[in-house]
């Protein structure tokens, strides 16, 4: 065989400087190389890359500056006639060139296509390299994913050229597709994530919908980071386009997106976003900026999210870092740097739902023992017949002087007689028989019953409450007196929703002690201002909590009383009445516990350690005046545990503080005490 023929040899080219020529052998490397363009779309790339590729060996296809990956296994030239197995010569023979192709994630964001077509083709070039025309042979040759390609060097060519060095160039034409997430979720960590609500409901109450989170610890002693959610990014994969795994980078963004409200007190910088009031990080915090892909292409990061209600975030992920740096917020959502809107379902970048905080104010929940020493009694100091017109009967109370008109609408029993009470002094009772006439006699023994019924149960024989358990009306606690204090996401039932906070009763339950059922019972807790020492003496009485508030940790305090001062009971039903007080600590002035308005933390005043809420008074105040204190006392004292004031007997509507007020029917928060609640940083009672 001719042996003075023109050997083929191996060059690196592109991105590589050319060094010595290679002698190709069957144990050598082959050079591959990769000529190929990228454009903005990610449906083709472009510019150069090179690698060594050994013969029956895979290895990883280098990609340079732009570049494309895939594994390959050629084999190297072949005699044809088989004769030496080492192809130095080209003279009268066809050798051929063959690769497999197929992907590998190298790169981040950029992998071959595992669809279309692909090719190969062969340059060969003489020694010193003079450029690559005229001396380009072999066209492209068309094959799909993973098929082998082989080109064969034409005969003419070994005629044509004269013998010396000759450059072999292979060159892959592929495509190349940029993956994309296709889903991007909050998953569960230590905290539940549920629906948050949606709807406009007026007075600057808007809900923007996706989901929401109480990051508050589970009890007061809870170790557990109950402020981290985790962001789930799965890549794209359908059709006949590729299904992407492992490897691929993940880029995330968070965002502090506009507050849904656009009460200008409760948003006052429009739709602008970075709205959140928390001191530290108000867009929350990423655990890390991207993300590569596992096996099932799926890249996560956790997100820790503020404690301050009402704060809410988007999360924003692309394989394209530069494509997502130009998101920014846009309302309640996000847009790209065109102005595009972005989706939770579809393009370049993926957004998360709206994620809320939501705060926990867990209620301890007292009620006093049973009611007793409601009533009088004493002897009758003159003989009388008594019948269905009033009359006076003088009498000489044991227990001491009888309140005037406590007894009004009451009962008085002598002997075996019933007579209805109209109104009494402190030694005289006016009654009347509605059983005809009844004589008593001068000395007889009667009993005085209050028309106090708080529960509803006496029907037409007053007893005072004598011997029954004061506790919440109605069939279950939220009946009435929790009616508007429920768990609730709805503002009727819970109007602390509009500041995002919502009451729980269920750890309190759990606790030993708490939630007493027979604290010492008082008929009238003593009105003592005006530092309210027997309130606050009251309140503190079995207020097992006290202590163990964090600011991660709400705690409220109700003790369900009976009444408050005689002056305030309604007993008689005329002046002023206290249907609930709510006292704060001994080392805080009253009036300095409470506030209207807030435009920081510290604006926040620390607000009640507790309230009394008495029972009987809400009934009275009902029953006599027809108002609504049965169902607004629960929230309003509790509104003043988290620092609001109101309280104004103003009936002008300029001041109108809504559940917050004496006056006014409206049973929902206004919006300057919405703005101070979520401002709200300590628990109540407590100073920031």
């Amino acid at each position: 065989m001719n042996k003075n023929l023109p050997k083929i040899i191996l060059i690196i080219v592109g991105l590589f400087s050319f060094g010595s020529a290679l002698e190709v052998r069957a144990t050598e490397t082959i050079f591959v190389y990769s000529a190929v363009t990228f454009d903005s779309q990610a449906q083709e790339v472009g510019g150069a890359s090179a690698t060594w590729i050994t013969y029956g060996l895979y290895d990883y296809y280098d990609p340079g500056v732009f570049g494309a990956l895939f594994y390959a296994n050629p084999v190297d030239f072949i005699d044809q006639d088989g004769g030496e197995g080492v192809n130095d010569y080209l003279y009268g023979y066809y050798p051929g060139y063959y690769a497999d192709f197929t992907t590998n994630d190298y790169r981040p964001n950029k992998i071959l296509c595992t669809y279309g077509e692909h090719g190969l083709r062969a340059i060969f070039v003489p020694t010193p390299f003079q450029g690559y025309d005229p001396y380009q042979i072999a066209s492209i040759i068309p094959g799909s994913y993973g098929a082998e390609a082989e080109i064969n060097v034409p005969y003419s060519f070994a005629e044509n050229y004269s013998d010396g060095d000759y450059y072999v160039v292979a060159e892959t034409l592929v495509c190349i597709q940029t993956p994309t997430v296709e889903s991007l979720t909050f998953e569960e960590m230590n905290s539940a994530i549920t629906d948050n609500p949606t709807g406009d409901f007026g007075n600057g109450v808007v809900f923007g919908g996706g989901k929401r989170i109480f990051p508050d610890r589970q009890t007061p002693t809870d170790g557990t980071n109950r402020r981290i959610v985790r962001v789930r990014a799965q890549l794209a994969g359908s059709g006949g386009s590729p299904t992407f795994t492992s490897g691929v980078r993940v880029y995330f963004r968070n965002f502090d997106v506009d507050d849904p409200s656009s009460e200008p007190i409760i948003d006052n910088n429009g739709s602008a976003g970075n709205d959140n009031r928390a001191l530290v990080n108000p867009a929350g915090q990423l655990s890390n900026t991207f993300a590569t892909t596992d096996a099932n292409g799926t890249a996560s990061v956790d997100f820790t999210v503020t404690m301050q209600s009402g704060d809410n975030f988007i999360i924003a992920a692309s394989t394209d870092s530069t494509y997502l740096g130009g998101v920014s917020v846009s309302g309640t959502g996000l847009q790209d740097s065109e102005g595009n809107q972005l989706s939770t379902s579809s393009g370049r970048a993926r957004r998360t739902a709206l994620l809320t905080v939501w705060r926990k104010v867990h209620l301890e929940v007292d009620s006093m023992g049973p009611v007793g020493n409601n009533l009088a009694s004493g002897r009758i100091t003159s003989k009388a017949t008594v019948g269905s017109t009033a009359m006076w009967l003088d009498v000489y109370p044991s227990t001491g002087d009888l309140e005037v008109g406590r007894f009004q609408g009451g009962r008085m029993t002598i002997g075996q007689y019933n007579l209805e009470v109209l109104d009494n002094t402190e030694t005289a009772v006016q009654v009347r028989s509605n059983n005809g006439s009844v004589t008593v006699f001068y000395n007889s023994i009667f009993q005085l019953f209050d028309d106090d019924d708080f529960n509803d149960s006496d029907g037409t024989f007053k007893d005072g409450d004598d011997g029954e358990d004061v506790t919440f009306r109605g069939a279950t606690k939220f009946t009435e007196t929790f009616s508007r204090l429920q768990p609730s996401t709805d503002i009727n039932q819970n109007p602390f929703a509009a500041a995002y906070i919502e009451p729980d009763y269920t750890w309190a339950e759990g606790q030993t002690g708490m939630n007493d059922e027979n604290v010492q019972f008082e008929l009238n807790v003593p009105l003592s201002p005006p530092l309210f020492n027997s309130e606050r003496a009251t309140t503190n009485r079995e207020r097992d909590s006290s202590g163990m508030e964090r600011d991660d940790f709400w705690i409220g305090y109700i003790l369900i009383a009976y009444q408050w001062g005689t002056t305030l009971d309604i007993d008689p039903p005329v002046g002023l009445f206290g249907a609930g007080f709510s006292v704060a600590d001994s080392n805080i002035v009253q009036n300095d516990a409470f506030t209207n308005s807030a435009s920081s933390f510290s604006d926040v005043p620390p607000g009640a350690i507790g309230s009394l809420l008495f029972i009987e008074t809400m009934r009275d105040s009902f029953v006599t005046l027809g108002t609504d204190y049965l169902i607004r006392t629960a929230p309003h004292e509790l509104g003043h545990q988290f620092g609001l004031l109101g309280d104004s007997s103003d009936p002008s509507p300029l001041l109108d503080w809504g559940i917050m007020d004496v006056q006014s029917q409206t049973l929902h928060f206004v919006p300057t005490h919405i703005n101070v609640l979520r401002y709200r940083f300590s628990s109540p009672g407590l100073s920031f």
